[in-house]
């Protein structure tokens, strides 16, 4: 029998996505070789957790970021067998790892440890001249930032100023709309006016025609 390994895998859902491509999750595997004969490769259930508490937990601290260093399952230097291995000796970080004696360990983790030893050196080195670039990037980003809210204030002044001139071109217009309705009101109550005398003038005039004559 071999050791049992919880590991990760991509399992299709069924689903497609607006693409059309198929959508996948990923499950906790189970792998396990009962014997000679028998091997057990399945998504994991609670009572392979229960049974094998020591070999879950080594595995879910592989997926865990690491407080104390930079984790190794977000580090490229070293790829998913080496970073088991290192998780079956109890190391989950770079800095662990360059700092862990490993002359009895395979010497692909030896490599590993000389990637990290390499890894953490150069960052060492360059955390100083990093940190000085950080910082002048924040100061190029403020800078941008005011840059950004003078052009916008611009902007908004230059919509006004170009608005003007549009908005008084309207209420000219409407003014002179205004003045004109104003004129058709007095012509027509100069024709009312006329229309009232003439109307008068006939209610005389039939008025006369109507008394007999002497």
């Amino acid at each position: 029998m071999s050791n049992p390994k919880f590991y990760d895998r991509a399992t299709d859902t069924g689903q497609t996505g607006e693409d059309g491509k198929a959508v996948y999750r990923l499950a906790t595997y189970f792998l396990y070789q009962v014997d000679a004969n028998n091997t057990v490769d399945r998504e994991a259930r609670q009572e392979d957790f229960d049974r094998f508490p020591v070999e879950y937990g080594v595995y879910d601290r592989t997926r865990q970021p690491d407080a104390d260093g930079f984790p190794l399952a977000a580090w490229p230097g070293i790829n998913a067998a080496d970073r088991q291995g290192l998780a079956d000796r109890g190391i989950f970080t770079v800095e662990k790892l360059a700092a862990t004696d490993m002359a009895r360990a395979p010497s692909d983790l030896r490599e590993a440890q000389e990637k990290a030893k390499a890894f953490l050196a150069k960052t060492s080195s360059d955390g100083p001249k990093l940190a000085a670039r950080i910082a002048e990037l924040e100061d190029e980003n403020a800078g941008l930032l005011d840059q950004i809210a003078d052009m916008k204030s611009a902007i908004d002044d230059l919509k006004s100023d170009a608005q003007a001139p549009k908005l008084a071109a309207q209420v000219e217009k409407l003014k002179g709309e205004a003045e004109a309705l104003q004129g058709e009101k007095s012509k027509l109550a100069d024709e009312i006016a006329g229309l009232r005398t003439a109307n008068e003038t006939l209610t005389k005039d039939l008025a006369a025609a109507k008394k007999p004559a002497r």
